[in-house]
């Protein structure tokens, strides 16, 4: 799924999930709406988005002063946050908007320290040339971080239901560990310093400039430009196996002090850690007008991504209770942590070149939307050897270039009933996640492609309305575990759904919905 906020994506689709889109926008007072698109269209308004997109808009200033501001003050996790937003006029051609919010809570399962704190601020000056035309400059500052909490145990009897081990409860406590510095000495002979109580942190900065333009005779000509850096840091322990505590061995704090005859369990855990950046230019153009019976658009885009990031593994024992604290085996000195491996490496730029073109055709009870995308993947960067000693690199410079067509019906039966369908044949590209993979494999690249149908059927009552579709998908060469290859050794995938959506309205302020 894409995510865009004002018209331009925050990340580019289906690279990776570190870091993730989710991390570069956070919802409060400024945003105005927020767009959603499913299906097929969606490849075509965005590059690489074969599934679904949203757009968060932002409020941009009204003609009079009026502003926001809330205070939210959560039942549990000692949960506190404030939200604000103002806008209104600066003369008469210029009007702005600021806004944003700051919050801060203990998490779901308290730890040593605080899971949630941070906020953005973002704000906007518009500047009106003429009736017709605007100038506009934005900018966003992000800084916050999520607590990321690690799996637990609890105690099974057979019965179904799971309860709190002695020493420890799931359901209240959590196996984070309060020793949260951690120092790593890396294969590749650097050191790198994490703090487990960062779990998720970003830190994000952007500036952009949107022109928007409508001429006498009916082009509306749009171009909205920006220019992004954000650094992120994402770590935390998954818990590995439960080792009992021997007789015969000495188990110590990080401080040196030694436990006394303990019994029961110790845990293993396993930490994981990614360090990234990236900048990001984005600049798109887009032109419509209304001929008649058509509504066409044509468009252009060019993205310049470039990412690093260096992820860590290691090993390291905790206890069995809440908060616990890092232990030692048989040595009263050290980190705790052991085994480091590096586990990812990315460092590269893909630019990513676009073209679009679409003409919405409205024949009175029938409508005929087409479009068609075209965009060019030129990916560069090194390749880590994952190998002694681990400063090797393998350079890639590759370019590729993919296709999108949709095609989408819309007829009305009468003013109570329609019918909808949609055809769309389209990608999922190869990226630089791919090309600097450890494994990769150039014998083994094979395009993904990316087939989508569905029909419908809509009806809109004064108290009830009901929305049905019936959806086909044929992805090859995009693995996951329901894959089977065939005898030629395509891996494909079929996916066949029915969302059906109902909505009864039977008193002035009381609605019913039921999706399935």
């Amino acid at each position: 799924m894409g995510v865009m906020e004002d018209g331009l994506q925050v990340l580019p689709t289906g690279f990776s999930n570190t870091p993730s889109s989710d991390q570069y926008y956070k919802v409060d007072l400024t945003v105005k709406t927020v767009e959603a698109v499913r299906g097929g269209n969606a490849a075509i308004i965005l590059a690489n988005t074969p599934g679904a997109l949203i757009n968060v808009i932002s409020q941009t200033g009204g003609d009079v002063l009026a502003g926001k501001i809330k205070f939210t003050r959560g039942l549990s996790q000692n949960a506190n946050r404030v939200d604000f937003n103002l806008g209104g006029p600066l003369s008469q051609k210029m009007k702005f908007n600021i806004g944003g919010f700051y919050r801060m809570d203990d998490g779901i399962r308290p730890a040593s320290y605080r899971s949630t704190e941070g906020g953005q601020l973002k704000l906007n000056l518009t500047y009106n040339l003429t009736p017709k035309t605007y100038l506009r400059f934005y900018g966003k500052y992000l800084n916050d971080k999520t607590g990321w909490l690690l799996p637990s145990y609890y105690s099974y009897d057979g019965s179904g239901l799971g309860e709190a081990l002695p020493n420890f409860d799931l359901l209240t406590q959590t196996l984070a560990t309060r020793d949260t510095k951690v120092t790593l000495n890396a294969p590749n002979g650097q050191t790198y310093n994490f703090n487990l109580a960062d779990g998720v942190k970003t830190e994000l900065s952007y500036g952009g400039i949107e022109f928007n333009h409508f001429s006498e005779n009916g082009w509306n000509i749009k171009n909205n430009l920006r220019y992004q850096n954000a650094d992120a840091v994402f770590n935390g322990g998954f818990i590995s196996a439960p080792q009992a505590y021997l007789s015969t061995a000495k188990y110590y704090y990080l401080d040196g002090q030694q436990l006394i005859n303990p019994t029961g369990y110790y845990t293993g855990q396993s930490f994981a850690g990614s360090i990234s950046s990236d900048k990001q230019f984005i600049d798109n153009l887009d032109i419509n007008k209304q001929f008649g019976k058509h509504s066409i658009t044509f468009g252009a885009a060019i993205h310049s991504y470039h990412s690093e990031i260096l992820s860590l593994g290691a090993a390291f024992a905790t206890e069995v209770t809440d908060k616990p604290r890092i232990l030692l085996v048989n040595t009263p000195a050290g980190t705790g942590f052991s085994g480091t491996n590096i586990s990812g490496f990315r460092n590269g730029t893909t630019l990513t070149s676009s073209l679009l073109a679409s003409d919405e055709i409205n024949l009175n009870d029938l409508t005929i939307d087409l479009g068609f995308r075209a965009d060019r993947f030129d990916i560069s960067g090194k390749r880590l050897i994952n190998a002694a000693p681990y400063t090797n690199y393998t350079p890639f410079d590759e370019s590729n270039t993919y296709t999108t067509s949709s095609l989408g019906l819309n007829y009305k039966v009468n003013e109570r009933n329609a019918i909808f369908g949609r055809a769309t044949s389209t990608y999922s590209a190869l990226n630089i996640t791919d090309y600097s993979n450890f494994a990769f494999n150039p014998s083994g690249v094979r395009d993904r492609s990316i087939f989508m149908s569905e029909i419908g059927y809509k009806v809109n009552l004064p108290k009830f309305s009901l929305f049905s579709s019936l959806i086909y998908a044929k992805l090859t060469n995009i693995s996951s575990s329901m894959s089977v290859p065939d005898t030629k050794g395509t891996l494909s995938r079929f996916l066949l759904l029915l969302p059906v959506k109902t909505s009864v309205r039977k008193l002035k302020r009381f609605i019913l919905r039921l999706k399935t």
